[in-house]
């Protein structure tokens, strides 16, 4: 999801039986089908616990009946105090990209995840890294190395 979409989630959106949110409105256009990993789940669960608002899962703490601020200031809080520069929040949702992609090789489920409405958008998202091919490419060579391998040949004469 992207932060926008976080700072104002409402209650209506939230379907605890279903473990997910469903956004009717997003910015692709479209509504959006967004499943929970459980701590998620377990922080949504906790502000109802808290009851702070009946519209806004994330209220304002000063004014409960407007939804979260953009947390820029905060963030920036964090990172200064944990010793990290340059990192902007958007950075976490490429990050997450990039990983679902090294984890599953399917870049149409990082687009779904992301809610994104094509595939190059998604692959926009995706950082670019190799570290991941190290290990298949020396993986490669070894079994080449191990089995009598056929002589490339020529394709044009």
């Amino acid at each position: 999801m992207r932060i926008g979409e976080v700072c104002t989630l409402n209650w209506d959106y939230w379907y605890p039986d279903q473990n997910q949110l469903i956004l009717p409105d997003t910015k692709s256009g479209h509504p959006f089908t967004c499943p929970l990993a459980t701590p998620a789940f377990n922080l949504i669960r906790k502000q109802q616990q808290l009851a702070l608002s009946t519209t806004y899962i994330f209220p304002q703490i000063t004014d409960t009946t407007r939804p979260l601020g953009y947390p820029r200031g905060t963030f920036s809080r964090i990172c200064r105090d944990a010793g990290i520069s340059g990192l902007r929040i958007h950075d976490l949702r490429r990050t997450f990209a990039t990983e679902l992609m090294l984890q599953t090789g399917d870049i149409a489920m990082v687009a779904q995840a992301l809610n994104h409405s094509s595939l190059q958008m998604a692959m926009r998202y995706q950082q670019r890294t190799t570290t991941h091919l190290l290990p298949h490419i020396n993986a490669t060579q070894q079994q080449w190395l191990s089995e009598d391998i056929p002589q490339p040949t020529a394709c044009c004469s």
